[in-house]
């Protein structure tokens, strides 16, 4: 699990924001995505939430 990603704002949607960090878009569902001011650095905490199906493990 990812704990927290950082990196800078380069987009907004409804309910995400797009943060990159290295080359890589990270699409993080956030609350109040307006409230986030483009091209600016942060720190964003995360958890995962499951809803049915998604705790598959896979053994090979």
């Amino acid at each position: 699990m990812i704990a927290y990603i950082s990196g800078t704002v380069v987009n907004r949607t409804e309910d995400a924001i797009i943060i990159d960090n290295q080359g890589i878009g990270y699409y993080i569902y956030y609350g109040r995505p307006e409230t986030v001011a483009l091209d600016t650095q942060m720190i964003v905490h995360t958890y995962q939430r499951c809803t049915r199906g998604c705790n598959h493990s896979f053994w090979l």
